[in-house]
This record gives C-alpha cells, sequence and structure tokens, in this order.
C-alpha cells in the first residue's frame, strides 16, 4: 500500500514538474483555446500577441495591461488567420524579400541589420515566427483587396467636380487633420468598457496611432487612424466641437455619437488653399485685470500709426510692435481669434494669469491661395473607397467563418 502511494505521489511529481517546466520554458506551452475553419488557436499564439501589443504599445507587462489588450489581442489574431487562409483559397503569395522589407518598414530598421532585430526580439521574450506571421497577414490582405477591388473601383469625374467644389466653397476656411479611434456600440455596456480602457492606455502615453490599428472599429484603423484633413463643415458636431477644444497634439475625451464611442486626436490645423503660413505684424496692448479704463483705451485704438502714450485711458496701459510672427506662435485660441482678423482689426480681449491684453493687427503677409490639386482629390476618394471596401469585405469574411473560441 504505502510503495502504491509513493508510485502515485511519483508520478504526480514527475507530471507537475513536466507541467510547468513547459510552462515556464518561454511560455511554450500550447493550449487549444478555439478553432477558426478548423485551424487551431492557442494560448501560446495569443499569450505572444499579447506581448507583441503591449510592446508596440510601450507599456508595462503586468497584468492589468495584459487584460486590457486581451480581446484585441484575439480579434487580431483571429483576422489574421482568416486573411492567410484567404490567401491560400486565392492562391496569393508573398515573396522573403518582401517580408523582410515590410518588417524593416514597420518596425523602423534597416533590413542589413535582421540579426540585431532577431536578437531584440529574442531578449523581449517575443516569437519572431509570430511577428513574421503578423506581418505575412497585412502583406497579403493588401494583395487580396488589390486583386479584388482595384478593378473595379472608378473615379467619376463628377465625384471629383463636388468634392472639388467643396474644396473651392471652403478656401480659406479652417481645415483640421485628426486621427480617431471608434468603437461601434454594438453592446452598449461592453463597448463603453472598452472605449474607458483605451482612453487609460493613452493616458500611459501610448503612440495614438498604434492603439487606433490595433483596437479601433473604423476603416481609417488601416492609417492609424488617420482622417487626413477635413474640412469643419465635413466633421460632425460632437466631433467638431471637441476638435476645436484641444490643442495640437492633444487628445480628446471620449465621444458619445449616436452609434459609436470616439476619441479623436488633432495632429494639426491650418486654413485651406495657403501656399505659404500667414505671418502678422501686431500692436500688443496689455494691463492688469483690475484697469477698469482698459476698454475703454481699446475702443480708442484706431490705427497702429496712433500716438498711444498721447490717448486717453492710457495710464497704466503697456504696448509693443511684433514684426512678422507666425500664426503658429499664437495659442490655439488666439490663433482662432486672430486668423479672421483683417488689417486693422482689433482682437478680442485675452485674459492670462493677472494681466488683459488684445492685439491690434498692422499687417499680414503670406496666406496666398494656392491651386486645387485635382488628381490628389482624385487619390483621397479612391482611398476612402478601398479602406472602406476593405473593412466590409473582412467583415464579411468572419460572418462566414466558423469560429469557436473557448475564452472570454
Amino acid at each position: 500500500m504505502t510503495c502504491k502511494k509513493i508510485e502515485i505521489f511519483f508520478k504526480s511529481f514527475i507530471f507537475f514538474f513536466l507541467f510547468f517546466s513547459l510552462i515556464n520554458s518561454n511560455d511554450q506551452f500550447e493550449l487549444l483555446i478555439g478553432t477558426v475553419d478548423e485551424q487551431a488557436v492557442t494560448s501560446y499564439e495569443l499569450n505572444q500577441r499579447i506581448k507583441i501589443l503591449i510592446n508596440t504599445l510601450q507599456l508595462d507587462d503586468n497584468i492589468e495591461n495584459r487584460d486590457k489588450v486581451r480581446e484585441s489581442a484575439l480579434d487580431k489574431l483571429i483576422e489574421d488567420k482568416l486573411k492567410i487562409s484567404e490567401a491560400k483559397k486565392l492562391e496569393i503569395s508573398i515573396q522573403v524579400e518582401e517580408l523582410e522589407s515590410f518588417l524593416s518598414q514597420v518596425f523602423q530598421f534597416p533590413v542589413e541589420k535582421k540579426k540585431e532585430f532577431s536578437q531584440f526580439l529574442d531578449q523581449q521574450g517575443i516569437d519572431e515566427d509570430i511577428v513574421k506571421e503578423q506581418a505575412e497577414a497585412d502583406l497579403l490582405w493588401n494583395k487580396i483587396i488589390t486583386q479584388k477591388f482595384s478593378g473595379f473601383i472608378s473615379v467619376s469625374q463628377l465625384e471629383i467636380e463636388e468634392e472639388k467644389n467643396v474644396y473651392e466653397k471652403n478656401q480659406g476656411s479652417v481645415q483640421f487633420n485628426f486621427s480617431e479611434i471608434i468603437i461601434n456600440k454594438s453592446d452598449d455596456k461592453k463597448s463603453l468598457k472598452k472605449i474607458q480602457q483605451i482612453k487609460e492606455l493613452l493616458s500611459q502615453n501610448t503612440n495614438f496611432s498604434s492603439v487606433a490599428s490595433k483596437f479601433s472599429n473604423s476603416p481609417s484603423s488601416l492609417q492609424g487612424g488617420s482622417m487626413g484633413w477635413m474640412f469643419s463643415s465635413q466633421i460632425e458636431n460632437t466631433t467638431r466641437k471637441e476638435l476645436e477644444k484641444i490643442s495640437k497634439g492633444q487628445i480628446s475625451e471620449i465621444i458619445d455619437t449616436q452609434n459609436s464611442y470616439k476619441i479623436v486626436r488633432l495632429n494639426n490645423k491650418r486654413i485651406y488653399g495657403e501656399k505659404n503660413k500667414r505671418n502678422y505684424t501686431i500692436m500688443n496692448f496689455s494691463s492688469s485685470k483690475d484697469n477698469e479704463n482698459f476698454i475703454n483705451f481699446m475702443r480708442n485704438v484706431r490705427t497702429c500709426d496712433q500716438k498711444f502714450k498721447n490717448s486717453e485711458f492710457s495710464e497704466n496701459v503697456d504696448f509693443d510692435k511684433i514684426e512678422r510672427i507666425e500664426i503658429d506662435d499664437f495659442s490655439d485660441y488666439i490663433q482662432n481669434d486672430i486668423s479672421k482678423r483683417k488689417i486693422g482689426e482689433k482682437t478680442k480681449i485675452f485674459n492670462s494669469a493677472n494681466k488683459q491684453f488684445f492685439f491690434l493687427v498692422c499687417n499680414i503677409f503670406g496666406g496666398e491661395i494656392a491651386q486645387i490639386d485635382e488628381k490628389q482629390i482624385e487619390n483621397n476618394i479612391y482611398n476612402r473607397k478601398i479602406r472602406q471596401l476593405s473593412r466590409t469585405h473582412l467583415n464579411k469574411i468572419k460572418k462566414l467563418a466558423n469560429i469557436n473560441i473557448g475564452i472570454e
């Protein structure tokens, strides 16, 4: 009886020793967690995808961050298997040189330094084959979309003219260059939780484009969330209001729209059609906030050639002339005001710390309007169509696929 117990204990010990050795050996232990059209999906693949995503987003590798990215890593893993499977059906392949060049572009290393890149992945505990599979899926998908749709996509002269008319009407208007992350409201609570987790990731100074590529439901995710340049009139109200609130490089709060939750990043802002950025020569007038006569002084200011020292209510008012200051050198809220002013016009009164101030525009340089490039308009329309078709086609393949995953 005692020998039997020792034998059972010994077998159990060997089993657990081997089990935990497998787990601790570079996370190589594989557990089947599901299938995608009869292709196995393993825990090892998922854990590697999570590692890659955490590394790409430059997050700390901890349980909290792993939980945040797990769902997106699994979605990307499923989509990549479907992309590779679809390429096999269509007999589409890629060359080794294409893959190496793509990896070099994505991870920003010279092709001749691929050995150092392999060593870097090894140091991070990332399986190079998994990285290559992910890159291969993206390359194959680009070829699938090009082969399947490029011959069918056309941009008519009417579409070009319609968009050109929009551009002509908006010459001299404000344009926003922004990026977005969109989470569709398939399940309100789940979607809200997901966008809140994304907002938390972004608060850790995570790269916005990387997060958009991995998480966003928008077709713009293919471009890292970039929407390019858009006129105010082309942007729906809630998004436009958020963009007007934030400065270049800033990220908005969560925007609640009818069908989705959204976060935007303002990349840049400009006056459409300007060949050269505007420069201003201005008179700057300032005073302490408790100077009640400052507004009366402002009413008496008419031209830059006035003798301001002799003006009524000029006591305790400081003024100086600033030559050729670029519009980008002003803060956003001043830019919004001064960009509407002509020579000889005054801005509103601004407040800062214990000061109040306003500007008088003496001269404006630059800001000439350029000719509209029809070829660029055509390319913009074409790229929008191809992105939309790419996302629609992938969603269709996912709906028809036999996906069985045993984890949430």
